[in-house]
């Protein structure tokens, strides 16, 4: 029902509006006396998961009103061209049918009596208005009038189309003689001699048209061995002539999708065509199977308790452009944050800040790591991830530039130069630096570790792991697509104790956990996972498009909904989250686009640092943040 509802456009009120007048502003009519008055709990009990078919000869429009159970009204209607729009409709406690007039705002009712399988709708002074019929079921039409084109085959005589294309005049088409797509002829064949005679094409079109809008592959129902037909096995049902191309005169749906279809507008559907459009639909299982997961109710999920002794201070800090506010110093983890602030695109600025926003630590990069950077004309440097390292130094990546180790006082100490190198840097125990290079293309390092020399050590490409077609890079890329801004768009790398080490995998919706020959051991669906972390728990916490989720094994266990924060503790707009960590007082330090937060574990906020000078527009020319560290009074980082 909502994929029938739900693709209303507003070009369509002035019809919708004409027609609801029409229908409800009928000529008046003597009232059957055997007629039922109906209240809405009659109306529930005699109507609910039924349809309710009304007619108006006027407008050649038909509207559809089913009613789900419980009494819940959609609307659909369905003029000549096919159009449909979801309409507001309502029932009254006195059994009023009552549609919603957006362009006067305000509701017309007509009262409902019920007589057999009509349905009366009566004015208020006992006139009729108008009459329905009750259909039983949910009878509203699979793709609207125009499917009635398809009845009795839809496509030429099956003669003409033999004789047409039989080029040797056996009356029989061979596959060197037929001009549609293989797999056509083979559905066509029906006894697989390699020969299309009249009487199998003659099935075949009764098959795909006969049914009527009811059944038939056209009307998204199964194939012979109960499987939904692929897009090309529906197009090469529209090519009545055999061509292998499907032209307007053939094509039995809506004139949009038939444009979104011919990529090339030459007027035609082409194989070539719909081979790109199967293989751009087989990326979508990647983002779906992640999506299932992360809306689990929030009845499966656990309730974390909200701490009732936080004290706030009710203060407002500032440093530069940022404000701090909402801090409970009881409550939060104390120690500092190490900020890299994106505001200035071409030379952002790295420091360290306390928790009221005194100046601790502050590097300039232009004069620093990025004084080399002039020979190269680039105009933006960021910096993805810093990170404070148990010798009191500084590691950060620079984007597609190189890494750097500087010292408090600012003096480079180490660096690896490589343009490939993306969001993420960690030094290990041993010395080596594993990171993230997040825009290879496919058969490039995914993930590189060097020692101290710069020496490759280890490399991750995952060609040998993904390999299956849903992998492959797409040919027009879209957000979180294999190929999109690199193939795989590996985000974070993490290795951890017993030598597995952690991968983010955007574009794949995955996070994986690799053994050291690059062997995948373990992997968790989570939708363009970003930064995701191990818990002392076992648990992987990670920020996803809604917010931040985490999972034990494949489960999700609790989540925090950006939005629904938003409202609860009246902050303004939060937006790209990419950094989520968990404190070691239960907090979770989390960065946004535009903000810093530290809530409590059932989320609610107990210190806030908001950027206030960049645009409220949620793209990455309005970030200010990427990744942050919290250090922890003891001079340890977490995160980053």
């Amino acid at each position: 029902m909502q994929s029938i509802i739900s693709d209303g456009k507003q070009r369509l009120v002035p019809l919708v509006l004409s027609l609801a007048c029409g229908l409800l502003f009928l000529p008046a009519l003597s009232v059957s006396a055997s007629a039922e008055a109906l209240n809405k709990q009659a109306v529930k009990k005699k109507i609910s998961g039924n349809t309710v078919k009304l007619f108006n000869k006027r407008q050649q429009a038909e509207v559809f009103l089913y009613f789900a159970p419980g009494g819940k009204v959609a609307g659909v209607i369905n003029s000549k061209p096919a159009r449909k729009i979801r309409q507001k409709w309502s029932i009254k406690k006195n059994g009023a049918l009552c549609r919603f007039i957006a362009a006067q705002k305000k509701n017309i009712c007509r009262r409902m009596e019920a007589d057999g399988n009509k349905l009366r709708f009566v004015k208020g002074d006992g006139s009729l208005a108008f009459e329905a019929t009750l259909l039983p079921g949910k009878q509203l039409p699979a793709d609207g009038p125009q499917q009635a084109m398809g009845k009795g085959g839809g496509g030429k005589k099956p003669g003409m189309v033999i004789k047409k294309q039989d080029q040797n005049g056996d009356g029989r088409l061979s596959k060197q003689e037929f001009k549609g797509p293989p797999q056509k002829f083979a559905k066509i064949d029906a006894d697989k001699d390699g020969f299309i005679t009249t009487k199998e094409l003659a099935a075949a079109q009764a098959r795909r048209g006969g049914a009527g809008p009811k059944g038939g592959a056209m009307a998204n129902g199964p194939d012979g061995n109960g499987n939904p037909p692929s897009i090309s096995d529906r197009l090469a049902m529209m090519d009545s002539n055999g061509d292998g191309k499907v032209e307007p005169s053939e094509w039995r749906g809506k004139e949009q999708i038939f444009k979104r279809l011919d990529r090339n507008h030459d007027g035609y559907i082409t194989s070539s065509e719909v081979a790109e459009l199967e293989k751009k639909k087989s990326q979508k299982p990647l983002m779906t199977l992640a999506m299932q997961n992360l809306r689990a109710p929030e009845r499966q999920l656990e309730r974390r308790a909200h701490r009732q002794d936080c004290v706030y201070d009710k203060k407002q800090y500032r440093f530069r452009h940022f404000l701090i506010t909402g801090f409970a110093p009881n409550c939060a983890f104390g120690g500092s944050i190490l900020i890299t602030d994106l505001t200035d695109r071409e030379w952002p600025t790295l420091f360290e800040i306390g928790m009221t926003g005194n100046l601790i630590w502050e590097y300039d990069i232009a004069k620093g790591a990025g004084s080399s950077l002039g020979s190269l004309g680039r105009k933006s440097h960021p910096i993805m991830d810093p990170s404070r390292l148990p010798n009191g130094n500084t590691l950060f990546g620079m984007k597609e530039f190189g890494i750097f180790e500087v010292n408090r006082a600012g003096q480079t100490v180490w660096k690896h130069m490589d343009t490939g190198i993306s969001h993420d840097v960690d030094r290990l125990p041993n010395g080596n630096t594993i990171y993230a290079r997040g825009w290879s293309d496919k058969g490039a390092d995914q993930f590189r570790e060097v020692d101290s020399k710069g020496k490759i050590v280890w490399s991750w490409t995952g060609l040998d792991q993904f390999k299956d077609s849903i992998y492959q890079p797409t040919t027009n890329p879209s957000l979180s697509t294999p190929g999109y801004e690199g193939w795989i768009h590996p985000n974070a790398v993490t290795r951890l104790a017993d030598g597995t080490t952690l991968l983010s995998l955007r574009n794949f919706h995955r996070i994986v956990f690799v053994d050291r020959a690059g062997t995948v051991k373990k992997s968790l669906l989570a939708p363009n996972t970003h930064d995701p972390e191990i818990l002392e728990n076992g648990n992987v916490l990670v920020c996803v498009p809604t917010g931040i989720a985490e999972y034990a094994q494949n489960r999700l266990v609790w989540r925090w909904d950006e939005a629904e924060w938003k409202k609860k503790a009246g902050f303004g707009d939060i937006w790209l989250l990419r950094d989520a960590n968990r404190l070691p007082n239960g907090n979770t330090f989390v960065t946004t686009g535009n903000r810093l937060l530290e809530i409590d574990p059932s989320g609610w906020p107990v210190w806030q640092l908001e950027n206030t000078r960049i645009r409220a527009v949620h793209d990455d020319k309005s970030r200010s943040f990427f990744k942050t560290q919290r250090i922890g009074p003891d001079g340890r980082g977490y995160g980053g």
